[in-house]
Formats: C-alpha cells, structure tokens, sequence
C-alpha cells in the first residue's frame, strides 16, 4: 500500500507478502519527462541520482528486497535483513546482486533499521557503469546490462521483495522514500551547488516561451509509482527547499520579443548547449512561471529563465 506523509511510504502486510517470490511495490522513474534520456543525457559523462530512504521492521523479515533495479537483469542496490539465510545476523545494503536470491554481490554496508540514509548513484551512459554511494561513502563500481541512452524511464525503485523462508512478519514492515533528485550534480536535501566536470555535447530542448533570467541546482526527479500488486499508480513526491528570496521583484524580469520564442542562448543564436542552463521538473509540476522566477533570484549567476508547462530553465 502506498501512503503520502511528506515521505513516499510503501507498507507491505504478512499477508501481501510473507512467502511471496516476487511481491511488487515499486515506481518507475522518469528523468527525462517520458522522453529518450538521450535528448536530456547526451554526450555526459555521468548522472547522479540521489534519494533517501528509511525502512521500518525490515530487520525483523527474512525476506531479501530489491531498492534499486534497472531491469530484472539490472540490480543496483538490495537490503538483506539478518533473518535472510544469507543473512549472516546482520542488516545489510549490498550492491550489484548476480541473482534474485541472492547468492552473491560486489558490495555492502551495515544498515540500522529506523534511520534515515542518502543514496547517490552515479550513472555512466557511456560504459553503463555505476557508482553506489551511502551517506558520502562509495560502497561499489559496477556495471548493468542496460541502454541507458535509449531508455526512456528506468531505474524502478521501490520493494521488489524474494521471501525464501526465515524469519518471522511483523505486522507491518514500511519503506519511506523521499530527497528523489536527478542531475549532473551531487544532489542533497538542501542543495549543494558543485558542478561535476562533464564533456557534454550541445542538445536541442524544447521549445518554450522566454522571460527574463539560477543556475547550477539540481534537475529534481519524477517517479511514477507503477506497483504490480493492486496498489494504484501514484507519483512520488519529491522533497524540495524554498528558495532563499531576495530584493528582486517581478518587474525585474522582462519579457524578450514579447515572451515568444526563445530568450537565453550561448555564442550564437542557436547555441542551445543544457551546459548553461539547469531544467527544473518536479513531480507535481511547478504551478507557476513565478517559482520559476524564484529559483532564479536564489542563484547569483542567473541570467535569464525559459518556463513553459512546468518546465523551469534557469540560465
């Protein structure tokens, strides 16, 4: 079951999932707004995505779960609890699982049960390579057998859950979710503002009305939840931080050639390369042109914005 309390929470009963190989509750992300993550993706070199997550009673199930997966074939990141038979006493994160069992990962860290951690997963389109990182700390480099460039939602997130036997059921055993970010950035709560170094190539964006112009903040990502049990599909909400507002007014931004077209370019006028602007996109959508005005006051580089049906760029 799903339930939205300022985290995304997914509650599975004993009786939804004790004994069940698979049970399913999990969202399909979309880092491109449904697009090919080759027209927001090109020519980087890495993205990262970012999360927090907390789990609650897990610890006390034998049951092994999927958090992070591209694909069946594509795991990244699981949670195996000390009851599991490979569990050997301890809760643990593991990366890069070879099956569904599992029988065998290339990495793992000591997770407590209750407390909130921070994900981050470099993607490299290039080589399909990726990077897991807990809290700051790289856990593991590995690599999944996915077309990163051709995909056009991916990773899923969520419980994917094995329960092989071992180990009692609570009566409720929760995952919360919630921080989902998506960019070439290092993503956190409250945003860090360090570019990764990147070789990009320029890409062409949507078309989309101008007004006058933050940059460098993370690119925030939308989930949609698409659980194979009969929860319905929902979106996870993605946790954000009002910007910081400053003696601009909204006078201050003038409309360029009568707000048709685009405004904001590079060296030439079709100079469009995504290394000079950052593209907002929250999961329910900014309501306004004047949030996307804000998060422009909040960045001292800010030049000039473009927004058009939720999508904010900050040049």
């Amino acid at each position: 079951s799903f339930s939205q309390d300022g985290a995304w929470s997914i509650s599975m009963t004993e009786s939804q999932a004790k004994g069940k190989v698979p049970y399913r509750a999990f969202a399909y992300t979309q880092f491109c707004n449904g697009k090919p993550y080759s027209d927001c993706w090109a020519g980087m070199d890495k993205v990262s995505f970012s999360f927090s997550f907390m789990v609650e009673q897990m610890d006390m199930i034998g049951a092994y779960v999927k958090l992070l997966f591209w694909t069946d074939a594509g795991n990244i990141i699981g949670l195996l609890p000390p009851q599991h038979p490979k569990g050997s006493g301890q809760f643990r994160l593991i990366t890069f699982m070879n099956d569904d069992y599992p029988n065998s990962w290339s990495g793992e860290a000591t997770l407590q049960d209750g407390v909130w951690y921070q994900v981050q997963v470099d993607f490299r389109p290039a080589t399909q390579g990726v990077t897991v990182s807990l809290d700051g700390a790289k856990v593991a480099d590995g690599s999944i057998p996915v077309n990163m460039l051709g995909a056009s939602n991916g990773p899923q997130i969520g419980i994917y859950s094995f329960d092989f036997g071992g180990g009692s059921w609570p009566s409720t055993v929760k995952m919360s979710l919630r921080g989902a970010c998506v960019g070439t950035l290092t993503c956190s709560e409250t945003p860090v503002i360090t570019p990764t170094p990147m070789t990009p190539a320029p890409t062409q964006a949507p078309t989309m009305p101008p007004t006058m112009l933050p940059t460098m903040a993370p690119t925030l990502a939308p989930m949609t939840a698409a659980p194979t049990t009969a929860a319905p599909t929902t979106q996870m909400p993605v946790t954000t931080q009002a910007p910081p507002q400053t003696t601009m007014s909204p006078s201050d931004f003038v409309p360029v050639d009568g707000g048709v077209g685009r405004a904001c370019r590079g060296d030439h006028p079709t100079d469009n390369s995504h290394t000079y602007y950052v593209a907002y996109t929250v999961v329910t959508g900014l309501s306004s042109m004047d949030e996307c005005k804000a998060k422009c006051r909040a960045e001292a580089r800010c030049k000039g914005i473009e927004y058009s049906s939720g999508r904010c760029e900050v040049w």
